[in-house]
């Protein structure tokens, strides 16, 4: 075999230190725009993110010469800082020690997008902000269309940042 392809994805899952509903609906797309920016920068790229006050789920791919754990530490410092430093009413905040992750099978992967970008509604939260989508992944083959149907998958965002 000449070369070897890898496609790793993890659900990852982590809250607000001590569960405090800290994240506002106000800012959470910026937030999670954020953390795909610092995965990014470290060799990996999340797929959708979505979430409540109190905690954030993502899909992620990164690359197996960088370990999971590496790249969780990286998207949870930085972007606990960014909140501390963008918004003046969160300069304490901070996520909870450790998080929760699962390996995530590609039949899987369209189920979970709808999941991950509809925590709102399951969890019956009422701003109904939404998840966050990348947008290559936006248009993309992920949900089969048993799940989502073909195009634009459902809860996704055109205005979300560019590629």
């Amino acid at each position: 075999m000449g070369h070897s392809y890898m496609k790793i994805r993890a659900h990852l899952l982590w809250g607000t230190k001590y569960r405090r509903k800290w994240i506002d609906p106000e800012w959470r797309l910026s937030l999670f725009r954020e953390m795909a920016a610092i995965a990014e920068r470290h060799d990996s790229r999340i797929i959708c993110a979505g979430g409540i006050r109190d905690h954030v789920h993502l899909l992620v791919t990164w690359s197996p010469a960088v370990a999971l754990s590496t790249v969780v530490r990286h998207i949870k410092t930085w972007s606990s800082h960014w909140v501390r430093e963008n918004i003046p009413t969160r300069r304490e905040f901070g996520w909870q020690n450790g998080y929760t992750a699962f390996t995530v099978h590609y039949r899987s992967v369209g189920g979970l997008i709808r999941y991950i970008i509809d925590q709102e509604r399951h969890h019956g939260e009422s701003s109904r902000v939404g998840g966050w989508i990348a947008p290559r992944f936006q248009r993309c083959d992920c949900a089969s269309a048993s799940i989502a149907g073909p195009g634009l998958l459902p809860g996704a965002r055109e205005t979300a940042i560019s590629d």
